[in-house]
């Protein structure tokens, strides 16, 4: 073989470049600072490995290690969360957009947000309502929502902004209100208390072998875990049945979060036992409590007649339709027009029942080099619709009017003379996706 060859046939060294991974010391460094955090007062987390994630999800997005295990939060272990001043300040610090945000001395019924992406040139102003927020059911009594309304709004609307326009910015961040809107938040829009095993508390006291208190209760030895969804769906619905709410489960058993599974598994070594001991604690409360003398009710007459509209945005014929969905004779029996509203969605959803959509947001999101488009229908809780040819495919006139939606834009049908959909939804890991869509002609007029 002649010197010639022998060099064209020489191997030649490739570089092979590898994700952007951490390396292993550095690693091993955060595993033990998220230990020590977790262990001590610094870290609202006490899992060791969910403050480690917290971390290495923080360094993704440019935050410090100890910043992120201040300020994101990973309740029930689910998605990341942050309060809305941290989501704000994720955003300036990016140096990729300019946002600016009302006066809260300004802002009373709604707050407006501007965001203006610097390389992109992309702008938008997103408002959020009272009015949005009681109907995700935000405003209860002394929460935030009361003592700090202006601050709240503001918060919806840095995050409502933040998604549709820097979503490669806040990387699928979403504020704990939007994820966990039972969790009690300061007006930071941070949750208050530690988060222990996805439970936000006030304090964690030690566990005890003490059969009294239904949390103070330890298994031995520690059974297969089975609470799930699905289990505690069927348990409430079980209760229902005996006029035992979820709110009545909640102060017996002494849940911050009725979905905490985790929790679940440790008080209870089944599902059986778990409902027959609320069913025990339910009769001596009924033997030992003498007749509560009546309070006075919260309902006005503007809010009766508005829960005698509720079916509307359901597939219900009418309101005696949604009173038999949720086992009541009277709206006046729910504390108020918030529970109410909140009852008869958490009924409809266990049936499946399609909802009625009077409006959509059209929304466009980019991550990286993909881009994602998908309709958002203006229902009790939003619902996706990733293809619009099933709104095409309603008519020559939708298919005219859908062509027309741009990105980042909210459309009212009934304003735009176009008739309310019946939409049919399946749920999806976290949220509800369209399964089919159709046109509600037989709906009344919305109110």
């Amino acid at each position: 073989m002649t010197e010639q060859t022998s060099q064209s046939l020489a191997i030649t060294p490739i570089e092979i470049k590898m994700p952007n991974v951490p390396e292993l010391k550095v690693i091993e460094s955060l595993k033990e600072l998220a230990r020590i955090a977790a262990a001590g007062q610094l870290a609202k987390t006490k899992n060791p490995h969910d403050a480690f994630f917290i971390a290495m999800y923080g360094m993704e997005l440019g935050i410090p290690p100890m910043t992120a295990m201040r300020t994101i939060y990973s309740v029930n272990g689910g998605a990341p969360t942050c309060s809305g001043e941290a989501m704000l300040s994720l955003l300036r610090k990016s140096g990729k957009v300019r946002v600016k945000v009302p006066n809260p001395g300004e802002v009373k019924d709604s707050a407006t947000v501007t965001i203006e992406r610097l390389d992109t040139g992309e702008k938008g102003d997103f408002t959020f309502t009272m009015e949005m927020a009681r109907r995700a059911g935000l405003v209860k009594e002394k929460s935030n929502w009361e003592k700090y309304p202006q601050m709240m709004l503001i918060w919806r609307a840095v995050s409502m902004g933040a998604k549709l326009l820097c979503s490669d910015i806040i990387g699928g961040l979403y504020t704990v209100e939007e994820i966990y809107p039972d969790t009690p938040v300061d007006e930071t829009g941070a949750p208050v208390g530690d988060v222990v095993e996805g439970t936000i508390v006030e304090e964690k006291a030690p566990a005890t072998r003490q059969d009294s208190k239904p949390d103070e209760r330890i298994p031995d030895p520690t059974p297969e875990p089975w609470a799930n969804a699905e289990r505690i769906d069927f348990l409430l619905a079980e209760w229902g049945k005996k006029n035992i709410q979820a709110s009545d489960v909640k102060r017996i058993l002494r849940f911050d979060d009725i979905r905490n599974y985790a929790k679940w598994n440790t008080i209870f070594t089944s599902g059986k036992e778990a409902f027959e001991y609320v069913i025990a604690k339910v009769n001596e409360e009924m033997a030992n409590t003498p007749p509560a003398t009546p309070k006075k009710s919260q309902w006005t007459a503007e809010d009766l007649a508005t829960a005698e509209t509720l079916h509307m945005d359901y597939d219900l014929a009418d309101n005696a339709a949604a009173l038999a969905l949720v086992q009541a004779k009277t709206w006046a029996e729910f504390k108020n027009l918030s529970v109410a509203r909140s009852k008869l969605m958490t009924a409809a959803i266990a049936r499946k029942i399609p909802m009625i959509a009077y409006g959509a947001r059209y929304i466009k999101v980019v991550k990286g080099d993909k881009e994602t488009t998908y309709v958002e229908f203006t229902t009790p809780t939003a619902i996706r619709l990733y293809s619009r040819e099933a709104l095409r495919n309603l008519g020559d006139d939708w298919f005219l009017y859908v062509e027309t939606w741009e990105p980042g834009q909210a459309y009212e049908f009934a304003e735009d003379t176009m008739p309310p959909l019946k939409v049919a939804w399946e749920k999806k890991s976290n949220y509800f996706q369209a399964t089919s869509v159709t046109v509600y002609s037989s709906a009344p007029e919305p109110a």
